[in-house]
């Protein structure tokens, strides 16, 4: 029998070592899932130098080889189906402790009476001053509508088409499929250019050129991303055209495709994320330098990120101004204890000293509801507007701005979210609010396919479809001024009316509109914003029959929140120009943008030896100041003072008298004129000699 001591000893032994056990448990239970936390926070990316498909095309060289080809016919065909379930919750993610609660604040801002006459009456967004048809039905649903704005030209790519227009008068210059344009890659089995769709296309601020990226093969192993870059400013000329293999990563095959991708840019690099189409949850990043595709090289780098922190549909910003990093957002994610899909994901791509993909975490939003089919005038089926993932982001001045297409509370119709995010308010552990967010709703009316662009000045604008049981497909557009209040847009306003029911489904009972649009600022003022939207167009007969609807695209283009005032002088004499408020000092400076509201007085100085002839265009006439408060080009007419006349000549003397003798006078004509100069200085010079003969 043991002692007392030796029982208390092992029982202290057996003790000490439950206690350490108790102490590793939750290290040996709960170190793992830190552990993949920490690693879940960011992702270091594999950096490739590869030889990837590349060819430069001409434009030109396209449209031949189009001419060249059996006559296009309409291809009836559909691109791929975006669905995706709501992404899973990030473990044990909650909102801040005493956060708003952001269902309870939910701001609707409605459209204004859904009678389309009424709502015209109501005061609106601003009006549009540029307004003309894009391409035209191509036989492609949905036609995934995209476009850009450069210098000179816009640029229009659909899921089967590719437009160049002149930006100044709107005309087409030239069109041809999306196939030809990627064509020079090869479009035999396998190949990169086989089987193209999700088209997507940016101008790049910073380098001068267009961009465009499109999805190549849904057949795995043949997956590609396809980027091609304009080789200048003018997108009718050559085109840089590279392909990546989209479902290689780090030297290992994967049986997956890519779909539904993102395009993003920054001063450095171009980005593109994808969903990656029967990988599991796994989504991929592309961080492509631009230097070598800007300046042609055979060679590509690029850097990429597989992993599920990017979730799905995500979409990397077109950032404007310098930024250490690149954003990249996506939606549909659960907070603990929330309603349903309510937080928004932030990541970004910081590159020292080894190019990560960090995850920033959650910003909780109001709840994002399955958007339902929208219902349109004509008697057909619903218009299929799948889904509800992020379309496009932007990143300037600090912020992160979305925008995404919803299901109203009551799920009767569509509506969009949008939101203005400060990156620094994401967090992995309590979701951050974002700074303001908004809806654009209506009681009869549904609104789909938003694209965001936001310009120098914070003003927003966003485009998107619209229709209603009263109302055929259409487009339409709303916009925020800064100073408008947090959370609310403008009525909504009129892009392009529908022209008929909508009904095409090419025998596959989905009538599918969309998936995308595109909504950007003016690189020459960075403050004019462009839009271009799908509208249903005039159909084939009734178009209550399936397959004779038909869809059109729109551009338009507004500048609000500010106008601009030119001043040109005229007239064959000089002066100055100048404004109250400051702006115009012409001189120099005969030309600025003021802020709608402002009543400028313009005040024409004539230079010395002109006068001021008076004032024309703009509203304004007569000689006083000009008074303009809209866009205006007003002319000021300086005309020179004519010299006085010459004095006239004096009277001719006659040199002779009258009867009484008076009037002598020297005849001018006399020969001895000349002399007499000389004849009085020599006097003068004999009366100095003889006085300094008389002193000596």
């Amino acid at each position: 029998m043991r002692n007392w001591n030796e029982s208390h000893s092992q029982r202290d032994w057996v003790y000490r070592r439950l206690v350490l056990l108790l102490a590793l448990l939750p290290v040996v239970l709960i170190g793992p899932h830190v552990a993949m936390a920490a690693e879940e926070q960011q992702v270091k990316g594999v950096t490739k130098s590869v030889a990837a498909p590349h060819a430069t095309d001409r434009l030109q060289e396209m449209e031949k080889r189009e001419r060249a080809s059996a006559p296009p016919r309409q291809i009836q065909r559909a691109a791929p189906h975006h669905e995706e379930a709501p992404n899973k919750p990030f473990p044990d993610v909650k909102k801040k402790p005493g956060g708003p609660d952001r269902d309870s604040n939910l701001l609707i801002q409605p459209s204004q009476p859904s009678e389309r006459s009424a709502r015209l009456q109501a005061p609106a967004a601003p009006p549009l001053n540029r307004s003309f048809p894009g391409l035209i039905d191509t036989g492609w649903i949905p036609p995934d509508t995209q476009g850009a704005v450069g210098r000179d030209h816009l640029m229009e790519i659909l899921n089967n088409g590719v437009g160049f227009f002149e930006k100044a008068t709107g005309t087409l210059l030239t069109q041809v499929t999306l196939r030809t344009f990627w064509s020079s890659l090869g479009t035999g089995i396998q190949e990169p250019a086989n089987d193209v769709f999700d088209p997507k296309v940016l101008y790049d601020q910073y380098a001068e050129r267009f961009v465009a990226i499109s999805i190549g093969g849904r057949e795995p192993p043949w997956s590609w991303i396809l980027i091609g870059v304009s080789a200048t400013s003018d997108p009718t000329g050559d085109w840089f055209l590279y392909a990546i293999d989209a479902d290689r990563f780090n030297d290992t095959q994967f049986s997956e495709w890519a779909d539904y991708p993102g395009l993003g840019l920054d001063a450095r690099n171009y980005y593109v994320t994808a969903n990656m189409i029967g990988g599991g949850s796994n989504r991929k990043l592309w961080v492509i330098p631009k230097q070598p595709l800007l300046q042609n090289s055979s060679i590509m780098q690029f850097t990429e990120f597989r992993t599920s922190l990017l979730g799905g549909s995500s979409q990397p910003a077109h950032v404007f101004g310098n930024s250490e990093f690149e954003y990249v957002v996506s939606g549909k994610w659960l907070i603990a204890g929330g309603p349903g899909p309510n937080a928004l994901r932030i990541g970004r791509v910081r590159f020292a000293p080894d190019p990560m993909y960090e995850d920033l975490g959650f910003i909780a939003v109001n709840q994002q509801l399955f958007a339902p089919s929208a219902r349109q005038l004509g008697g057909v089926p619903n218009l299929e507007v799948h889904g509800q993932g992020l379309q496009n982001a932007v990143f300037r001045n600090g912020r992160l701005w979305t925008v995404q297409h919803l299901g109203s509370a009551d799920f009767q119709r569509v509506e969009i979210a949008w939101y203005e995010i400060d990156p620094a308010e994401a967090s992995l552990t309590e979701a951050g609010a974002p700074v303001q967010e908004g809806r654009i709703g209506d009681n009869v009316m549904s609104f789909f396919y938003p694209s965001i662009g936001v310009n120098k000045d914070n003003h927003v604008m966003i485009g998107f479809s619209e229709s209603s049981p009263a109302m055929y497909a259409g487009a339409a557009y709303t916009a925020r001024e800064t100073g408008d209040p947090p959370g609310s847009m403008q009525p909504v306003e009129l892009l392009k009316e529908g022209l008929g029911p909508y009904y095409k489904t090419f025998g596959a009972g989905r009538n599918r509109w969309g998936d995308y649009s595109a909504t950007t600022v003016d690189p020459d003022d960075d403050r004019t914003f462009w839009t271009i939207q799908e509208y249903a167009e005039q159909p084939v007969g009734s178009g209550t029959v399936d397959g004779n609807g038909r869809w059109g695209t729109w551009w338009a283009g507004t500048k609000f929140g500010i106008f601009n005032l030119t001043v040109a002088k005229s007239g064959s004499g000089a002066g100055t120009v100048v404004s109250a408020p400051d702006g115009i000092d012409c001189g120099s400076t005969c030309e600025a943008v003021f802020g709608n509201g402002t009543s400028v007085v313009l005040t024409a100085t004539a230079a010395s030896g002109s006068t001021f002839a008076g004032w024309t265009g703009g509203g304004c006439s007569g000689t006083g100041t000009c008074t303009v408060s809209t866009d205006a080009t007003v002319t000021a007419t300086f005309n020179t003072i004519p010299p006085p006349p010459p004095p006239p000549p004096a009277p001719t003397p006659s040199g002779t008298g009258g009867d009484d003798g008076g009037g002598c006078a020297l005849n001018p004509s006399s020969p001895f004129d000349p002399l007499l100069p000389l004849l009085v200085a020599a006097s003068i010079g004999y009366l100095i000699w003889r006085h300094r003969r008389r002193r000596y």
